[in-house]
């Protein structure tokens, strides 16, 4: 089976990807920073992580970019989320990288879920 990380500051957010994410058949570990997503990634096989753009700390996009630089964990695909649009690193559109808008419409997310990685 699939492990999916996501990350979000909003547990709500959290809750409701753990519960959607879970009933579409994927395992789902949620946490509220990059700092337990590594603690993660250090453990277990991860399929693909789904980051908020704008999380306290580190950003997404600033986890998204170190971990390109390792080897281990370069090929993990990337999603991203965010309720702010504007706030959404145009740099990353130029790498190609997926982007869902807030609040999340989880049938579609799961499509694309799919699409990544089955």
């Amino acid at each position: 089976m699939s492990l999916i990380i996501y990350i979000d500051d909003d547990k709500e957010a959290n809750k409701l990807a753990n519960l959607y994410l879970k009933k579409y058949g994927y395992d789902v570990i949620t946490v509220e920073n990059t700092k337990h997503a590594r603690e993660i990634l250090g453990k277990e096989n991860v399929s693909l992580i789904i980051s908020d753009v704008g999380i306290p700390g580190e950003s997404g996009p600033e986890f998204y970019r170190v971990l390109k630089k390792n080897e281990k964990y370069k090929n993990i695909p990337f999603i991203f989320v965010s309720g702010h649009a504007m706030g959404y690193d145009e740099s990353l559109l130029e790498e190609q990288h997926h982007f869902v808008q807030k609040p999340i419409f989880f049938p579609n997310l799961v499509n694309l879920i799919k699409s990544m990685i089955g």
